[in-house]
């Protein structure tokens, strides 16, 4: 039994942006598990945004960097 629909692209696009438009750029924010960074991390930064990504999978940090 699936307790919560499994998420697609539209559903992932929707968090990233409520992220950014509760930022301020100002702000530091910190993603724990943020595996490579690309999902987040690396969007946020893009943008300006002060973000670091956190993960203890040491071969999906060194892919993000």
């Amino acid at each position: 039994m699936e307790l919560a629909p499994r998420e697609n692209i539209y559903g992932h696009r929707q968090r990233l942006f409520w992220l950014r438009d509760h930022l301020r750029k100002e702000d530091r924010a910190v993603e724990f598990g943020c595996g490579t960074g690309r999902l987040i991390t690396i969007p946020l930064r893009a943008w300006g945004y002060d973000v670091i990504g956190v993960d203890l999978d040491e071969t999906s940090v060194a892919h993000g960097r």
